[in-house]
């Protein structure tokens, strides 16, 4: 039954004498002349295979001696050993601690060092055991062979220098090689016995027959008796070695005294960062506490054994890494711990019996579920809560220690970071030979290789490793460390896209520029330090950076786009999400849900159309009161420099649902509330039958238009700023598609010009098709159409306004309501010759832009017949306004008709048709006429 670690103590406390002086300056004397042993063992090279075999007794001694001292050490002065209400143990206690002269980092070391000391004499010993038949045939096979080559040359028939023929020899070397020969690997002990007379009776020929003259034939002999000692050396290699030292090694009484040492060894690792090397050793000492369960059950025999293993293994393993995320920051734990304790420990899982009587606490409630197999086979076998209080203790303490490691080296890549951003100086490509002085920035640039090889102590540590089996499952430690790497740097990417992009909306001017600037900075230093580092820790650090920071920045935009959808995408749903390198979520701080919603809305706020007047030629928006530049087209540059491509391009999905939200409301709005509406559907009956027939005029134009804007004024304020949103952010897709397609042409030019040619083929293909049907067309399972219109908006290949964002129905009276409407906001308008169609007052503002290209987007939703009744009627206002006042002698042309016309202009130019279509609508005199005022 495994004792607890208090009754362990007790007992310890009864069977000794722990205030004796003696022992304990003894064990005090015993751990300060082991240290320096145990170092000069640990030495590069000193510990070699046949130092390793002349000494085996002299190498477990001192193994023994370092973990009894070790043990007796750890035991008496542990906290939980002693009950500090009992004034005679406190005595014992204190008598011991200054006995023994007690330093819990001296003691740690020696732990180290003697974890470290014994996993490197149990593997080399593994190893010597495994090729133990394979060396020893081999030795048996030289000295055999030398012995026939002796004999050869006593013969007479092979020529050596000076050597007579000597049939007694001839005969007696011939016999020794049979000796030898004859030799029984599986009878050890005789063939030990009879090795060493052979070794004796080859000492003596060459005393007794003077072979010592002739330099070659003392060579042979030599070589032959040093096989033969070889011979004996390598049979002495058994496997009781390996038990001893396993016993002698055990740790399981350390489950929970090893908690006194976390932050020992967190400071150790922090302050000497090689000291990772010899953590594995240490993981694999303490994984000792797992035999006691797993004696019984070792010995169980299942015969869906592989079956079983490789699903448990799975389970495990996946258990762990989800554990992993919970408990601490990094994913390197998970890997170390995969790699240190799991190998023995999945016997359990192989053997599908483990089962516990009591449910853990609830942290470990997953696991427990993992194992507690009541309907399989071997439900006899039960593991004591103490076994698994031992593992859990284990577990729990590996996950404290090893958790310093990612912190360590992330810190030293934020300071790295820091250097390369704000310190060193990037080298031009062409410097003056006095300036290089200057560029040098020696200090600098010995710091971040100090950090550099700091980190790369971290990965080394990582790297030894070998690819080990968990359970039937290979764990490749360089593929743990990336994901490591991938899991830290996803949760400080993510952390800093948090805090980063948080705007104060009542900030004069706005904070977008500047913090967008600074988050600019940031993405860069972690950029270049990736690009650095990558060599040292034996990544592909830039791959990993493309590919972790598009999968935060399209989680994110998945997760905003969630509120406009009905069925919300959960995490399990998520192609961007992983369990093993989760992207955390952070609490919102406004009515946005991540930092790219919180980017959106700030680009919205301050481009909103009541306050700014956007001026197409410039792409520039200006203050409509102060007319001061707001922003302009370089934020698109920013965002880019800022967030990459996929950033640009989550930001243009995200403004995609927000256009189709509102296009959704506002045709909701439409039929509930002014098609409900009795007087203003009359107006509209009244206006569609004055309008009749659309080729003609309107009679008294001025006065029926007049009247019918004037009837339903109080629709039209809702309806401007519904249809002002939508254009804004039209404006908004167009310059994010046009700074993508730059950047696509400037980066990558050959993929700008392959998915041009290609779209044009497709399109030439289809529209072939429509006129032949005969012709080939995509089937509706081929996704072609699909993957290429995702890579076109990703390159910028794309015109937002010819997009199809909802499905709708007939509505009556569509196109006489769109055409009130903007003839209803002309009067609100002036043209102006540098800057085009301006508001006239900021108090009633109206920005033409967002105006025209709400109209369009709007119009683009529905049947193409609604568009040209809308143009027909747009035409037919502009006739009859011209002909009323050519028939009342105006000269001027009204400012309604200007911008009735300008309307015709700027939706031929957006939507990139021919002329004719507005020429179809008014007649060419009047367009003439229309230039001469431009």
């Amino acid at each position: 039954m495994h004792r607890s670690h208090e009754e362990l103590c007790t007992h310890s406390s009864r069977r000794r004498e722990p205030s004796n002086p003696c022992l304990a300056s003894r064990y005090a004397a015993s751990m300060e002349s082991l240290r320096p042993q145990v170092q000069q063992l640990l030495k590069e090279g000193f510990l070699r295979e046949e130092i390793i075999l002349d000494n085996i007794p002299k190498l477990l001694n001192c193994l023994r001696d370092c973990n009894v001292a070790i043990r007796w050490l750890m035991l008496h002065l542990a906290e939980s050993a002693y009950d500090l209400n009992n004034k005679r143990l406190r005595q014992i206690k204190d008598q011991v601690l200054n006995d023994s002269k007690y330093n819990a980092k001296i003691l740690f070391q020696l732990l180290l060092d003697t974890a470290q000391f014994e996993f490197t004499l149990k593997e080399m010993f593994k190893q010597m055991l495994s090729e133990k038949q394979i060396k020893w045939e081999s030795f048996q096979k030289e000295g055999s062979e030398r012995m026939t080559e002796l004999a050869e040359v006593f013969s007479g028939v092979k020529p050596l220098t000076r050597v007579e023929k000597n049939e007694n020899l001839q005969a007696w070397f011939r016999e020794i090689s049979k000796q030898i020969e004859s030799l029984n690997y599986e009878d050890s002990t005789a063939a030990g016995r009879k090795t060493v007379q052979l070794i004796q009776a080859l000492v003596e020929v060459q005393e007794f027959h003077q072979l010592e003259s002739n330099l070659q034939i003392c060579q042979f002999l030599a070589d032959t008796r040093k096989f033969l000692h070889q011979m004996i050396r390598t049979i002495n290699i058994k496997e009781e070695v390996l038990i001893t030292m396993q016993i002698v090694g055990d740790l399981s009484y350390a489950w929970q005294i090893i908690d006194s040492f976390t932050l020992i060894m967190q400071e150790s690792i922090r302050v000497n960062p090689s000291m990772v090397t010899k953590l594995r050793a240490t993981f694999l000492k303490l994984a000792s506490a797992l035999d006691l369960p797993l004696l019984r059950i070792n010995q169980a025999n299942s015969a869906d054994l592989l079956s079983v293993s490789q699903f448990y293994s799975g389970e495990l393993v996946a258990y762990v890494r989800k554990w992993t995320s919970m408990l601490s920051p990094s994913g390197f734990i998970i890997h170390i711990l995969c790699y240190f304790l799991l190998e023995d420990w999945l016997l359990l899982a192989e053997h599908k019996i483990f089962h516990l009587q009591h449910r853990p606490p609830s942290a470990f409630e997953d696991l427990s579920r993992l194992f507690c197999l009541k309907n399989k086979p071997f439900k006899r076998y039960k593991v004591l809560d103490s076994c698994w209080c031992s593992v859990l203790g284990v577990l729990s303490s590996c996950f404290q220690v090893l958790q310093i490691i990612p912190e360590s080296m992330f810190t030293s890549l934020a300071k790295i970071i820091k250097l390369q951003i704000h310190d060193i100086m990037e080298v031009p490509t062409r410097l003056d030979k006095d300036k290089l002085k200057d560029y040098s920035q020696l200090g600098a640039r010995y710091e971040v290789a100090k950090l550099t090889h700091d980190i790369s102590i971290f990965t080394e540590g990582i790297l030894m490793m070998k690819t080990t089996l968990v359970g039937i499952i290979k764990v490749d430690p360089k593929q743990l460390l990336e994901d490591g790497i991938r899991k830290e740097l996803v949760k400080r990417v993510a952390y800093a896209l948090h805090k980063g992009l948080i705007f104060n909306l009542r900030a004069k001017p706005s904070e977008l520029m500047p913090k967008l600037k600074d988050m600019a900075a940031t993405m860069d230093g972690f950029y270049r330090s990736f690009e650095y580092i990558q060599d040292y820790v034996s990544i592909y650090g830039l791959k990993i950076w493309q590919e972790e920071v598009s999968r935060i920045i399209n989680y994110n935009v998945e997760q905003e786009c969630n509120s406009f959808l009905r069925t919300k995408i959960q995490d399990w749903q998520s192609v961007h999400q992983s369990t093993h390198i989760p992207i955390p979520k952070f609490p919102s701080v406004d009515e946005s849900a991540t930092f790219i919603g919180r980017l959106c809305r700030e680009i919205l706020r301050i481009t909103d159309p009541k306050v700014t007047c956007y001026i197409d030629q410039l792409n520039t928006w200006y203050d409509l009161r102060s007319h001061h530049e707001v922003t302009n087209n370089r934020l698109f540059s920013e965002i880019q420099n800022t967030l990459g491509t996929f950033g640009l391009n989550g930001l243009d999905r995200l403004l995609c649902f927000m256009i189709v939200k509102e296009l959704q409301n506002f045709l909701i709005w439409i039929q509930r509330t002014i098609l409900k509406d009795k007087a203003a559907v009359d107006v509209f009956k009244a206006m569609l039958g004055a309008a009749n027939p659309i080729q003609g005029i309107v009679g008294n134009a001025s006065k029926v238009y007049a009247s019918a804007v004037g009837k339903t004024q109080k629709i039209w304020g809702a309806y401007l700023e519904a249809i002002m949103k939508v254009g804004q952010m039209q404006i908004l897709r167009q310059q994010i598609a046009n700074e993508l397609n730059y950047s696509c042409k400037f980066d990558s030019k050959h993929l700008a010009a392959a998915l041009e040619n290609l779209n044009k083929s497709l399109l030439a293909d289809i529209e072939a098709h429509y006129q032949d049907p005969s012709l080939p067309y995509p089937k509706e399972d081929n996704t072609l159409l699909y993957d290429i219109t995702a890579h076109l908006e990703a390159a910028g290949i794309h015109n937002p306004l010819n997009k199809i964002y909802i499905t709708t129905k007939r509505l009556p009276y569509f196109p006489i309501i769109n055409f009130l409407f903007i003839i209803a906001q002309l009067p609100k308008l002036q043209y102006n010759k540098n800057q085009g169609m301006t508001c006239k007052k900021a108090t009633d503002p109206v920005d033409w832009p967002p105006l025209v290209l709400g109209v369009l987007t709007l119009l683009k939703q529905f049947h193409s017949r609604y568009t040209q009744q809308f143009l027909s009627l747009i035409g037919q206002f502009i006739r009859s306004i011209m002909e009323q006042c050519t028939s009342q002698k105006i000269p001027d042309m009204p400012s309604d008709v200007v911008g009735a016309l300008m309307f015709l202009e700027d939706y031929v130019k957006y939507t990139k048709l021919s002329r004719k279509v507005a020429e179809a609508h008014v007649p060419s005199f009047i367009f003439d006429e229309f230039r001469t005022i431009l």
